[in-house]
């Protein structure tokens, strides 16, 4: 939990080789978290971008990944939110992209359109919890 100025957030943390798999950012939703943040080092691409913006909206939180610039990896530190549309328009989910040079990069979520995308999604998170209302074969 971290205080600030605004209040409080539920902020959990994983590494770069969690962020390839839905199961840790799932987990710490399902732990309340709203903010993950993600320490990475490793070369940066679309497929990789695609995921992150991926765990931001499949598990309704805000994701903020921070890379090594060149020339140990090739930068693009990333933030996004779950929130894919404001006021019934579609809306970019990237917060913050760094190019590939050392730079500091704000990234700044508004944790109560999170709260309130997550509220109006709810119905996902209680999917994320119990799984499917029903079997399929296999």
């Amino acid at each position: 939990m971290l205080n600030g100025a605004e209040g409080e957030v539920r902020v959990g943390a994983m590494i770069c080789a969690d962020r390839e798999f839905p199961e840790p950012a799932t987990l710490l939703m399902l732990n309340g978290a709203e903010l993950i943040v993600v320490p990475n080092a490793c070369d940066w691409d679309d497929i990789r971008t695609a995921v992150l913006k991926t765990r931001a909206f499949e598990n309704l939180v805000g994701v903020a990944m921070a890379n090594y610039p060149t020339p140990v990896n090739n930068g693009e530190s990333q933030a996004y939110t779950c929130v894919p549309w404001k006021n019934g328009q579609a809306s970019q989910m990237l917060i913050a992209k760094a190019d590939g040079q050392e730079q500091v990069l704000l990234a700044s979520f508004d944790v109560d359109e999170i709260r309130a995308f997550r509220n109006s999604e709810s119905w996902r998170m209680e999917y994320q919890r119990h799984g499917p209302s029903r079997q399929f074969p296999v």
